[in-house]
């Protein structure tokens, strides 16, 4: 993945940097343009060997130390 700045759909986030690379995605430090407010965005790699049920759990998880999922999107 590139470093540069790059607005995502809707022009609503942008992507300023990269912090952390795993096996299944990439976290990114962003901007939520709209709310004025520093975010995480996570790219996750999809593979068909594996069953992700992240997007899943983060849908109904609610928990003071855990990052609120605000958004999600998908794209080909």
């Amino acid at each position: 993945l590139e470093e540069k700045i790059e607005t995502l759909p809707q022009n609503r986030y942008r992507i300023e940097e990269t912090v952390g690379k795993g096996t299944f995605g990439v976290v990114f430090k962003g901007t939520d343009i709209v709310a004025k407010e520093c975010i995480a965005i996570k790219k996750v790699l999809q593979d068909n060997r594996y069953k992700n049920r992240e997007l899943t759990v983060m849908k109904i998880l609610k928990h003071p130390n855990v990052l609120e999922l605000r958004d999600h999107y998908y794209l080909m």
